[in-house]
């Protein structure tokens, strides 16, 4: 529950919300008779926290949680963590789309087993959490929105060769994204090229 919450705070600017399992309290006929508000608090700066979501998010799309789009054919944007701990003892998968974040633990109540060698997240908690994700989304007809880039982060082009801007000259270049508070790397300097249109007007 701890960390299905703490990845949450990627999802959401870098606000934590503490876990609830009741919101609210009816009667009888339905009429309210205590709401029930989550405790919430920043713990991360809205950069940071956007930064950490793209770093989950290449785990579901290329990385270890990719069978999430391979082998389930889950399409909207998610992003995500595969975990497993010393001799598969334990396995989990925790991620989030831009409504909804959960957690999936495999494991024993007695440390002392082990779930049995090759069985780390990936293989055993991430099928779960798929198929939970793909009939959530779609019992709640959840809308196809993407995560929401804050106003202070910037997406830059970098050459993939040298890590640097990328120019037109860069044979293959991959988005990145930057904390507007920091100085962005230098120009590519082993290919020749102009700068693309959004790179002239300043580098921070």
């Amino acid at each position: 529950m701890e960390l299905t919450a703490a990845f949450q705070v990627f999802e959401a600017g870098g606000i934590w919300s503490k876990p609830m399992y009741i919101t609210d309290v009816e009667d009888a006929f339905g009429q309210l008779i205590v709401h029930y508000r989550p405790e919430r608090k920043a713990v991360l700066s809205e950069e940071t926290a956007f930064l950490v979501q793209t770093l989950l998010r290449t785990v579901v799309d290329r990385g270890t949680g990719a069978a999430l789009r391979s082998t389930y054919n889950f399409r909207l944007p998610a992003a995500g963590k595969t975990g497993t701990t010393n001799d598969f003892t334990d396995a989990w998968f925790v991620g989030f789309t831009p409504h909804l974040v959960a957690g999936v633990w495999v494991g024993l109540d007695d440390p002392s087993n082990r779930l049995g060698r090759g069985l780390q997240g990936a293989r055993v908690a991430l099928p779960i959490w798929a198929r939970f994700i793909t009939a959530a989304c779609d019992t709640m007809h959840y809308p196809d929105a993407d995560f929401e880039m804050p106003a202070t982060v910037l997406a830059k082009n970098i050459c993939v060769e040298t890590g640097k801007l990328a120019t037109p000259g860069c044979p293959a270049v991959r988005l990145e994204y930057f904390n507007r508070k920091f100085p962005l790397p230098e120009m590519c300097p082993r290919h020749s090229g102009d700068l693309y249109p959004d790179q002239r007007p300043n580098l921070y």
